[in-house]
């Protein structure tokens, strides 16, 4: 029998078609977080028609040095020539951590090993293939990738059962670096698999067998831990994995780029032992801070019938039109249109276009988004706009919907047609919709395709700034620029810093200033109250994190009629809009408060005695208009600091 072991690939004659072109940008996207985006994302490639999948991960360790011995004795003595070198200081011989991620109602691994392309089992431990077309089967090899990337040794090991054959079988990969002993120089990868020696029939020596011994594999399988019993799917294991890599770290990466598989009951995630479905993933939203209305509304719409959707058929068109204007296509309707999304109604659209295949005849197919105006006038809940394809998010496409503190967007196609194009568009880590891939100039007419690629970056901005303009004779999104701004001692001293991780929607608690000369350190001021939208404007309250203790405090809240672009609070007229007190915009409630003033019209400062006090503002023509809201605590003046001394 032949016993795996570590096989370094002396250059030429390598195992892999290349080294990785597209390497993962680790600060950008950090490792956790490109872990659990691809290893999702495979899971949900992998699934079996017409089941859930499921995902496990578990951190195991193992208290001796057997593991190490058996399985990485031999990959160690090529690392430490490696340019890489050998990490000592993080690998522990006598004792091995593993983190273990498994998937269930999977087709495994898939494929006739006497093959060397073309399925499951080549494309993810054989080939990096340069133009991998359709929806599934990972994307130019990238997926595995983030495996050892993540783990301090540099290798992993997948251990699969095939859905169709049942076959057991196991192998590795470990990516070592450039290496040169003596003369020869090393392919940076290495395989763990069978030893080739020449005279055996197990397909050529580039590309060699996995281990399908089941004895050796049933040792494996004791010594890491690993739950799978005979159910087909694939369990990787990542050996001396990376301290950034935490379960914690995982399970927040999951539920932010897979909740809505989750939601949607085609995913479950279960985190050593914790079981996460669509019975109790709200709950678990709720503790990363995501916005539970949003996550609502995406669930709403995605269960609406085929009448409740706008229809838009541009099938029948030749071509899409250079100069698209979304404003004929829905003109008949804007009205309607527009009264149901001031009343708080979801307006849905479907999209019909034509799939230009190169070596085909192009195929009707289409796509969905959804509008919603905002739950806060000043986008407190603000959540990026989502876009999917089937069940996978596309989270640098958020990007393109540019309202997203006004109106909740959100875009998905699931017909398979379009399904296919998007897929072959996206780039290795599946993170947006790309017309200049090369996989799209190859399978498609890319003049027609890019029209696509357009109307879908740009429906739903569209259509929102169709929905929301107004006939007023004067157009204050165009013209704020030039109204006279207003003088406010109001300054933020908040500045926002732009997450580096796309896929974290939380704001820091302080944020880095940088000038020239110094570097200074600005705290974010707690958020103490709150302003939310009511029938015909808004109320303030406290903060639900706002103690008793905190009162009395100085409120100021300052309102203007939303705009597209540039700032409200600027565009803002007395003359033309509204002045509180004054005609149908009035202050309807104001409860344990004292020295309520208005100022400048669009503006009240009060004293707020008590946590339950409340104000409310009605009478604005919301029917036509969001409003703008921003309320904030002030510093106490000498009237609080008299209460507050007895």
């Amino acid at each position: 029998m032949n016993k795996g072991k570590w096989l370094p690939q002396v250059l030429p004659g390598i195992e892999f078609d290349n080294p990785v072109a597209e390497e993962f940008d680790t600060e950008k996207h950090p490792i956790s977080a490109s872990l659990g985006n691809e290893d999702g994302q495979n899971k949900i490639d992998a699934t079996l028609p017409n089941k859930k999948g499921k995902v496990s991960i578990s951190y195991v360790t193992l208290n001796n040095k057997d593991f190490f011995n058996n399985h990485l004795s031999d990959l160690k003595n090529h690392l430490v020539k490696s340019e890489d070198g050998y990490r000592k200081d993080k690998i522990n011989e006598n004792k091995t951590d593993f983190l273990i991620i498994e998937d269930y109602n999977t087709f495994g691994l898939t494929g006739d090993f006497n093959k060397s392309r073309g399925d499951r089992y080549q494309h993810f431990f054989l080939t990096f293939s340069r133009s991998k077309s359709g929806r599934d089967l990972g994307r130019r090899g990238q997926g595995r990738n983030v495996y050892w990337i993540a783990s301090h040794i540099k290798a992993f090991f997948g251990y699969s059962i095939q859905h169709d054959t049942k076959q057991k079988l196991l192998r590795g990969i470990a990516h070592a670096g450039q290496t040169t002993i003596a003369e020869d120089n090393y392919h940076p990868y290495l395989s763990y698999t069978v030893p080739f020696k020449g005279n055996e029939k197990i397909q050529n020596k580039n590309e060699t067998f996995p281990i399908l011994d089941e004895s050796e594999i049933n040792e494996f399988v004791k010594l890491t831990g690993i739950k799978r019993k005979n159910e087909p799917g694939l369990s990787v294991v990542i050996p001396y994995p990376h301290e950034r890599v935490k379960l914690q770290n995982l399970k927040v990466s999951y539920l932010k780029r897979f909740y809505a598989a989750i939601l949607f009951d085609k995913m479950e995630l279960e985190i050593n032992d914790e079981l996460i479905s669509s019975s109790n993933v709200k709950q678990h939203l709720k503790s990363i801070n995501l916005n539970i209305g949003f996550v609502d509304f995406i669930y709403d719409v995605r269960s609406l019938p085929d009448n409740n959707f706008y229809k838009i058929d541009l099938s029948e068109k030749e071509q899409i039109p250079k100069d698209l204007n979304f404003q004929n296509l829905i003109k008949s309707d804007i009205e309607k249109l527009r009264k149901s999304y001031y009343e708080g109604e979801t307006i849905s659209f479907r999209v019909y276009v034509n799939i230009p295949y190169k070596k085909q005849k192009y195929e009707k197919s289409f796509f969905n988004f959804h509008l919603k105006r905002g739950e806060s006038s000043e986008g407190t809940t603000k959540t990026p706009s989502l876009f999917m394809r089937g069940f996978l998010q596309l989270p640098e496409m958020s990007q393109r919907f540019k309202f997203s503190s006004k109106c909740m967007a959100y875009f998905w196609a699931e017909d398979e047609h379009i399904s296919t194009m998007l897929g072959d568009s996206e780039g290795k880590a599946h993170l947006k919709f790309d017309p200049l891939h090369k996989d799209i100039d190859a399978n498609y007419i890319l003049e027609d395709a890019k029209k696509i690629f357009d109307l879908i970056n740009n429906c739903m901005n569209e259509t929102y700034k169709i929905i929301t303009e107004t006939k007023d004779e004067v157009d204050f999104d165009k013209f704020s620029n030039f109204v006279p701004k207003i003088i406010s001692d109001e300054q933020d001293e908040i500045i926002e810093k732009k997450l580096i991780d796309d896929f974290d929607f939380s704001k820091n608690p302080t944020v880095n200033k940088v000038t020239k000369k110094r570097k200074k350190i600005i705290s974010a001021a707690r958020k103490m109250v709150e302003d939310s939208r009511i029938n015909g404007g808004f109320k303030i309250i406290k903060m639900s994190s706002t103690d008793k203790k905190d009162f009395p405090m100085l409120v100021r809240s300052t309102c203007a009629y939303d705009v597209r672009r540039g700032n409200p609070l600027q565009a803002y007229s007395p003359d033309r809009h509204f002045v509180i007190n004054k005609g149908n915009v009035k202050i309807t409630k104001k409860e344990k408060i004292k020295n309520l003033q208005i100022i400048d019209g669009n503006r009240i400062e009060f004293i707020a005695l008590e946590e339950d006090f409340t104000v409310e503002v009605t009478g604005f023509d919301t029917n036509k208009k969001d409003i703008y809201v921003k309320t904030r605590k002030l510093k106490d003046n000498l009237d609080i600091k008299e209460i507050k001394n007895g």
